[in-house]
């Protein structure tokens, strides 16, 4: 798993956000940060059968955040009173 990984796990612990796009869209970037977190650690488990369960899991639970990424920024829309904009955002036109 660490070779197909290579690069990719830095980038993306690299990965930050302003304050102002935090405080804008705090359950979009709250969903991000939980789906950066089970991607990192499933790039940390030694690729062997013993872990395949775990990486299963990891697996799941980062697909399902990175799922609700686009729910959150609805959400996020609406409060802030967007609702109507989000189809056109660029998160509202990530398929669903």
């Amino acid at each position: 798993m660490l070779l197909e990984a290579a690069g990719w796990d830095d980038w993306l612990r690299r990965v930050s956000f302003e304050a102002a796009i935090v405080d804008t869209l705090p359950a979009t970037v709250d969903r991000f940060l939980e789906a950066r977190f089970f991607a990192l650690h499933v790039t940390e488990l030694t690729p062997n059968a013993d872990n395949l369960p775990a990486a299963n899991w990891l697996v799941s639970a980062h697909l399902a955040a990175f799922i609700a990424v686009r729910d959150a920024a609805r959400t996020d829309f609406e409060r802030l009173g967007k609702a109507a904009e989000f189809d056109s955002s660029n998160l509202g036109r990530e398929s669903s």
